[in-house]
């Protein structure tokens, strides 16, 4: 819960303590361990999907599409926005473990994003725009991705004269797909 960790934030003053114990955690699984999850066996398969959009702090994703072939940019940050655009683009919206003052960790931090003010929700938004776009890690329960795509709605009526594809929001019925939100 963020509450919960907004408390850890103010009672440790910082959160490195968390992030590195997590960091550990993450640093157990081998390629061909991530490789064996269904999830990461069934994302390397999709071809044309070339952003990946996450709210995960580890390195799974790329580790998979690198394993599988597939040459990946991690964006964690405005710094690494700007790349070779024929790679796959591995989107860590709330930051990573290489990047950990871009982490969305804490309540604090997470209403900060939800202002969508930052480069990474201008990329978003960008990103969204004219193209299909996964983004894992979020439940439709959590206002942020609601929001972030009614803005996204709101610019393709405004800019297109209301001529434009159809923005989903689905939710898998799956339960091990549960907090796997795609939009497209």
């Amino acid at each position: 819960d963020l509450q919960i960790l907004e408390y850890f934030k103010i009672l440790k003053n910082d959160l490195a303590p968390l992030t590195n114990w997590l960091a550990l955690q993450f640093f157990e699984a081998s390629d061909d361990d991530i490789l064996a999850s269904p999830i990461h066996s069934e994302l390397v398969q999709l071809q044309r999907c070339s952003f990946f959009y996450t709210t995960n702090y580890d390195d799974f994703i790329e580790r998979a599409l690198t394993k599988s072939g597939r040459a990946a940019h991690i964006v964690s940050g405005e710094h690494t926005i700007a790349h070779d655009r024929s790679l796959v683009e591995v989107v860590k919206f709330h930051g990573d473990f290489n990047n950990p003052k871009e982490m969305v960790v804490s309540e604090s931090q997470y209403m900060e994003r939800m202002r969508l003010e930052s480069p990474m929700d201008f990329k978003l938004r960008a990103d969204i725009l004219g193209r299909a776009v996964l983004f894992i890690g979020y439940s439709l329960s959590w206002f942020l991705p609601v929001l972030c795509g009614l803005s996204c709605r709101s610019l393709l009526i405004t800019f297109c004269d209301g001529r434009f594809s159809s923005l989903s929001f689905l939710q898998p019925s799956n339960s091990y797909f549960s907090s796997c939100s795609c939009w497209g």
